[in-house]
């Protein structure tokens, strides 16, 4: 009858309804984890405390102590050539795990206070700005797992100092989640003073893997024969831990090759979590420990925070 004919298109009209509904909240889904931008924002500051111990004829007079402040703001950007696909893995390692080719640039600027203290508790005061501005880019060819990389950057420090740096490398997927790469890099130091350029290789690798199904774990390494103050090379080593997909903790550390009279060691822990499938929360706290002569004690340390947005 009509009465059963008008429920049966009701019924079939409701199905219909729900199937839609189904699907758009599927294709909206889908959309969400792809995207073709990452833009962010950090503001750290870093302390360097300096004590130089004074010697001369009659003895010690006293020392010398050196405090420099550092308060910086960067911004940065990042393309996705062909859109950044989230797969199975941390969020925040998705560029690399999924292969994207990516160009990105940053912007930072660097106020400085420096307060110099002589032994008879005479203080004189200095300050002081830095502009950097850098580019990098990763090409990769996904069938074969080759990619080729490059960056440019440059800063200026209290007017008379420009510091440019260039980079160039291959780099190829030797396993689903593993990389090698080489690079070639140059450093140039202008300042009315003295001119200086330093240039050499890195060598680097890095993997993602899995501890028996559970916790993510990376690790990446990079060794270089550029010169770093007085030594002959340096180094940099990172392991990170991700409990689950949205959370990274990270361990950094970073030092010289090669015998040197100042020798610096730095280290960084680090962490992230995506509070939202697009929205990432960042903090880190980093430390200097430098080796030097008996009179003199450096002691740096900083902090900083930010955020990353993709869309």
């Amino acid at each position: 009858n009509q009465s059963e004919h008008d429920d049966y298109h009701t019924e079939i009209d409701v199905k219909t309804l729900r199937l839609l509904v189904t699907g758009l909240f599927v294709a909206a889904s889908a959309s969400a984890e792809q995207y073709d931008w990452e833009v962010g924002a950090d503001i750290s500051r870093t302390t360097t405390e300096q004590t130089i111990g004074l010697f001369g004829p009659g003895g010690s007079p006293g020392n010398v102590r050196i405090e420099n402040d550092a308060d910086a703001i960067g911004i940065g950007a990042t393309w996705f050539f062909e859109g950044l696909e989230i797969s199975e893995g941390p969020r925040t390692e998705a560029p690399f795990l999924s292969r994207t080719s990516s160009l990105s640039f940053a912007y930072s600027r660097v106020d400085f206070d420096s307060t110099t203290t002589s032994p008879v508790d005479v203080t004189t005061s200095s300050s002081g700005d830095s502009d950097g501005l850098g580019f990098r880019g990763r090409y990769v060819w996904k069938d074969s797992g080759w990619f080729a990389l490059g960056s440019y950057s440059r800063s200026e420090a209290f007017s008379d100092a420009t510091v440019t740096t260039l980079t160039a490398g291959v780099g190829r997927y030797v396993a689903r989640n593993t990389t090698i790469s080489a690079t070639l890099g140059r450093t140039e130091v202008d300042t009315n003073v003295f001119d200086d350029t330093s240039s050499g290789v890195i060598l680097a690798a890095k993997h993602i893997g899995q501890f028996r199904n559970q916790w993510r774990y990376g690790f990446d390494i990079d060794v270089s024969n550029q010169e770093f103050g007085d030594a002959s090379g340096q180094y940099g080593l990172g392991f990170s831990l991700f409990p689950n997909d949205d959370l990274v903790l990270a361990f950094n550390s970073t030092g010289q090759i090669g015998g040197s009279n100042n020798e610096q060691q730095g280290y960084r822990l680090s962490g992230g979590w995506f509070v939202l499938p697009d929205l990432e929360i960042t903090a880190g706290y980093d430390w200097v420990d430098v080796d030097s002569d008996e009179t003199v004690d450096i002691d740096t340390n900083g902090f900083n925070i930010g955020v990353n947005y993709r869309f």
